[in-house]
């Protein structure tokens, strides 16, 4: 008779595990007035893994595909969705699992006071750990000690930084570019422009090509060491590993040895040296407050990620999106023809005269950003007391203590309200005005305040101008010489190809950061 029930038994104990913590939560959060979503599975429990396989197989009807718990399984979903979900729950809602509560937030101004106000909604650091492997960070430490951080990282950052950004892009891409022009099809670029973002990081913070006497760099095997990094990088989501435990600690082990190397190389001249770059800023920093040798490997890691991977990703996305929009490559070669003077010299353009100038060029940056922005979502909670949000329609929210929220740049980045109609569009003029009283165009004509691209107040990216610096160089550098088409495959005409690509940018995935499943074979041909 005990199999009789066992379906009882059953029922009762997912009530006990999941609707009655469920209930609880759900009763904690009501009396904020705002929408909410319950999910009955837990993140990256059984039974999100089982729902997430499903959806990915397409195994599920499109009617369970349009309930809201299902369409937030997905682990891309705020890529997927865009603004939509908040078209319909509004752009404050809360999500409740059996796990608990935490509040997704698409409202421009209070998505802007999240981030202004660091000690009311500092990161939660516990989602940071993976990126503590090799030492505390900038990236995961808060307070005072992010202050410390902030100041003994930040002196890195000045002109002659950026000129040697410049400089060593332009130069790096020129050769990458003649290879390509070399074939056929362009089938890498992925991990060459990877490999470009990591020799230009190099150079410009750690300024390995001076040092004779390095045993870091022999050319450094840059390519090896870009080699490593990816895997490790994929290695840190849980889900979908790519490569095995094993494989993940040899990846760790060579980052450690390069970081341990590249601290013992420079550590016997890092008191005489002048401050002029990241490395020598946290061997040797000024007024006394050093870094430990773990903060110095942790901040090394997090720049060696964050300083290429997420450049590189906005690139691969750049050059693909001038393939498939011909007519925004047009606009874009017209203002290179411009500020570069004479297209016939290969010679690096100078720095202070070509960079201010090109305008359309970080338009294009800040629109591909816009829509396949690195982090589609910002993390951050309330701290050990409530706290007051003030929305756009000048109502309060008052957000309980130690509650995670999610600001959706995505969701901000795609609002009809801020963006127009034209919203999912890959339209880079919407950042470019004219004056009135001549033909001269302004950058940030139409900018919006829901830009959050790389975040906004104290803890804004570091690495902005950086960034920024080293993807017009390589964009000068390719359409001074080349255009540049998708290849398409045999049958295949011009739309068709295009249209393929676009779906497949379409289909970018969020693991680390934002990444499109495959690239596609791209051809250069010379102007």
């Amino acid at each position: 008779m005990l199999w009789l029930l066992l379906p009882t038994l059953t029922l009762g104990y997912c009530l006990l595990t999941t609707g009655w913590p469920l209930y609880q939560h759900w009763r904690r959060v009501k009396q904020l007035n705002l929408p909410i979503i319950i999910s009955p599975i837990r993140r990256w429990g059984f039974a999100h893994i089982l729902l997430h396989r499903a959806i990915d197989r397409n195994l599920l009807p499109k009617a369970i595909l349009k309930i809201a718990f299902v369409r937030i399984a997905q682990g891309n979903w705020t890529f997927r969705e865009k603004y939509s979900i908040h078209q319909e729950y509004g752009k404050v809602f809360i999500i409740v699992r059996p796990t608990g509560s935490e509040i997704y937030v698409a409202d421009p101004k209070a998505a802007k006071q999240i981030l202004d106000r660091r000690n009311d909604f500092p990161k939660p650091n516990r989602l940071l750990a993976k990126l503590e492997e090799f030492g505390r960070n900038l990236a995961t430490v808060d307070g005072e000690e992010w202050q410390r951080h902030r100041r003994l990282t930040s002196k890195a950052f000045h002109e002659k930084t950026y000129r040697t950004v410049w400089n060593e892009a332009y130069l790096v891409s020129s050769a990458m570019f003649q290879g390509w022009d070399t074939r056929d099809d362009a089938t890498s670029t992925q991990s060459d422009m990877a490999t470009l973002s990591l020799k230009v990081l190099i150079q410009a913070c750690f300024n390995l090509n001076n040092d004779k006497e390095s045993t870091t760099t022999d050319s450094t095997n840059v390519s090896s060491l870009q080699h490593h990094i990816s895997r490790y990088l994929h290695s840190l989501t849980n889900f979908r590993p790519v490569n095995s435990a094993q494989d993940a600690a040899l990846d760790r082990l060579a980052l450690s040895d390069f970081i341990r190397r590249l601290v013992e190389d420079r550590k016997p001249t890092a008191s005489t040296r002048s401050q002029n770059d990241l490395l020598s800023s946290m061997l040797a920093p000024a007024g006394g407050s050093e870094f430990s040798e773990t903060e110095i490997a942790g901040n090394l890691f997090l720049f060696i990620f964050a300083g290429h991977e997420t450049t590189a990703s906005a690139l691969v996305y750049i050059i693909h999106l001038l393939a498939i929009y011909p007519e925004w490559q047009d606009w874009a070669m017209e203002e290179v023809d411009l500020v570069v003077t004479s297209p016939t010299n290969n010679a690096t353009p100078e720095f202070h005269g070509v960079f201010p100038e090109c305008k359309r060029l970080r338009a294009i940056l800040y629109e591909t950003l816009r829509l396949y922005g690195p982090v589609p979502t910002i993390v951050r909670q309330t701290a050990a007391q409530d706290q007051i949000l003030h929305c756009s329609d000048d109502t309060e929210l008052l957000i309980p203590k130690n509650t995670p929220i999610n600001i959706n740049c995505m969701a901000l980045h795609t609002s009809p309200e801020s963006w127009g109609q034209d919203s999912l569009d890959w339209n880079p003029g919407r950042w470019i005005s004219t004056t009135n009283s001549s033909s001269q165009t302004e950058l940030f004509g139409k900018v919006s305040s829901s830009f959050f691209a790389w975040g906004t107040g104290p803890r804004v990216c570091p690495g902005q101008q950086f960034s920024q610096i080293e993807v017009v160089a390589v964009l000068v550098c390719l359409l001074r010489t080349y255009r540049i088409n998708i290849a398409p495959r045999h049958g295949e005409g011009v739309m068709d190809s295009r249209g393929r690509v676009l779906r497949l940018l379409q289909t970018s995935r969020v693991e680390l950061t934002l990444q499109m499943p495959e690239t596609a074979p791209i051809r250069l041909v010379r102007r």
